[in-house]
């Protein structure tokens, strides 16, 4: 019996998989190298953003990056904000971008290092005013001591929506700018390549953004059929049936993601038929990567999901003019890149759309994805449950006050369970290393000492011997720590709370109204300092909001 290596692990970056983006990558790097081109890499969640941007990092090491045979030498600078230390002010992650091009220039001969390595430990030191005049004089010092043209600097910007969750995202981006467009002595030996998803869409093709213009989107959408052929054939050495190669091209839609996935569970299998594997390997996909196919859903919006049942209900393309007949010109264009960049979709012309991938389409189904809105209907029952949870404080003597702490202490328990199920889908056995890395970085690491503490102690709190207690240290948070293990992970939550700033302010302002009624009910004061019934309602409405879209976006 033969035994063939896997060549597929979907949960990595491997560059050796590098499949249809050929083109695509030799027209960046050769633009870059060229003309100091900037782009915005705009793609959904597992689209292939990160394998793309180190892809052109080493590509560019590889050409451009020896001796200046060219008259120049390009230095690539690769920046994961998923992994990013510290995002507190700006100061340190232009210390960081700082820190990375001296680590890369060390390598040449003969370069003058120390104003980009002073701004570096400048910014490094703390919280500066101006951290931007800092690192634009300290890249026009360093630039300026070489022979003029000699180097180049592409700094490449991996998952930006970290970037985007901090109120001086604007000021960063306008900084940017003048770098890579106005600035002398830096600017025509600047290069920036972003990657993102719904919200990088947002800044790209937006006319007040500050970086509308100076950035070229580029959006990554599935592969062609010939591009999917090859990933599913090429890497390893099974030999694939033909109809086998056509079934996964036709459920994954030609999403990279899908492929892989789909590929290295048949790799993995012990059947003999290969179709059965892949029925397994399609069970397992929509069983064990919910969260993933419901975050592609939430990012494409309520727009974007009301046009996908159009595209989901016909087998020809849809014209754009038939969707701009329903909504705006700007929403339609919108919604179509959004539905395209995440791999659900895909432009057939330059002027229509076709779904991709029964898998996703047959889940959306029968999750009652497609069916019509009934957003009005619900929002006409309003008012009838408003006054049957009024008659209820009445009818049962239950007080307001009880009824909202209860709601509270609801919406932690529902939160815990959230974050358990995202991060272990995310992080696999993993998920707590990751939680207690988060909660390590609070409060310069006291706040986990805290919570092992209160771990170590819970058995002492219950009279049964043989109480044990759950193993998950998320068990013995607080409401605070809830919030930062959310936001700091706010991307692969954002199928449950929306896209954008905006879910982003109301999931915080919730959040606010929240923690305020925890703690006065922590600490209750006389009767005569009652808590303001405006004040409980404002956290009631909070739980509901919070815990609707639990209920709604997570299964049970």
């Amino acid at each position: 019996m033969n035994v063939y290596s896997n060549p597929y692990d979907w949960n990595k970056i491997n560059l050796d998989l590098f499949f249809g983006r050929s083109s695509l990558l030799s027209n960046m790097c050769q633009r870059i190298a060229r003309k100091t081109e900037s782009f915005a890499v705009i793609g959904g969640r597992r689209m292939g953003k990160t394998t793309l941007l180190r892809k052109i990092e080493k590509t560019i090491e590889a050409q451009y990056g020896g001796p200046a045979l060219r008259g120049y030498v390009i230095i690539p600078v690769y920046v994961d904000f998923q992994t990013f230390p510290a995002l507190q002010n700006p100061g340190l992650v232009w210390a960081e971008i700082a820190s990375r091009i001296v680590s890369k220039a060390k390598k040449l001969p003969n370069i003058e290092l120390s104003s980009l390595q002073k701004a570096e430990e400048t910014l490094k030191a703390g919280k500066v005013a101006h951290p931007f005049n800092i690192i634009s004089s300290g890249l026009a010092s360093f630039l300026g001591s070489t022979v003029p043209g000699s180097i180049v600097i592409v700094v490449l910007l991996d998952e930006v929506e970290k970037i985007l969750l901090n109120e001086w995202c604007d000021d960063f981006w306008r900084n940017w700018r003048a770098l890579i467009h106005n600035t002398p002595g830096v600017s025509g030996n600047m290069s920036l390549v972003l990657s993102g998803s719904v919200e990088l869409c947002e800044i790209a093709k937006d006319r007040t953004s500050s970086l509308f213009g100076v950035l070229e989107p580029k959006l990554l959408e599935v592969f062609s059929l010939e591009d999917s052929l090859r990933l599913i054939t090429e890497p390893g050495s099974i030999p694939i049936d033909e109809s086998i190669s056509k079934v996964v091209a036709d459920w994954s839609g030609g999403h990279p993601f899908i492929i892989q996935y789909l590929m290295s569970h048949l790799y993995d299998s012990k059947h003999v038929n290969q179709r059965d594997a892949l029925e397994d390997a399609k069970k397992s996909f929509i069983g064990g990567q919910e969260f993933i196919l419901r975050t592609w859903w939430s990012q494409i919006g309520s727009c974007g999901q009301d046009v996908y049942r159009i595209l989901a209900s016909v087998t020809a393309p849809v014209q754009k003019a038939r969707l701009i007949s329903k909504w705006s010109a700007d929403d339609v264009n919108w919604a179509l890149d959004v539905i395209c960049s995440s791999g659900i979709g895909k432009r057939n012309t330059r002027t229509s759309f076709v779904a991709t991938g029964t898998l996703f389409r047959e889940w959306a189904q029968e999750s009652g994805l497609l069916e019509a809105n009934k957003a009005v209907e619900v929002q006409a029952k309003q008012p009838e449950i408003v006054a049957f949870e009024l008659a209820k404080y009445k009818a049962v003597g239950w007080s307001r006050q009880e009824h909202v702490e209860q709601k509270v202490k609801m919406t932690e328990l529902e939160l815990r369970s959230a974050i358990s199920r995202v991060y272990q889908s995310e992080y696999g056995k993993r998920w707590e290393k990751q939680v207690r890395q988060c909660l390590t970085k609070l409060n310069n690491g006291r706040d986990i000492l805290e919570i092992e503490e209160r771990c170590s102690k819970a058995p002492d709190r219950y009279a049964s011997p043989t109480w044990t207690p759950p193993p998950e240290l998320i068990q013995y948070t607080s409401l605070g720590h809830l919030e930062c293990l959310i936001i700091s992970e706010w991307d692969k939550f954002n199928f449950i709370f929306g896209t954008g700033r905006e879910a982003r302010r109301c999931f915080t302002e919730n959040f606010v109204d929240i923690a305020k009624m925890r703690n006065a009910l922590s600490h209750p004061l006389p009767v005569e300092y009652a808590i303001p019934e405006t004040e409980l309602m404002r956290a009631e409405v909070a739980c509901d909001d919070i815990l609707t879209q639990l209920h709604r976006n997570i299964p049970s």
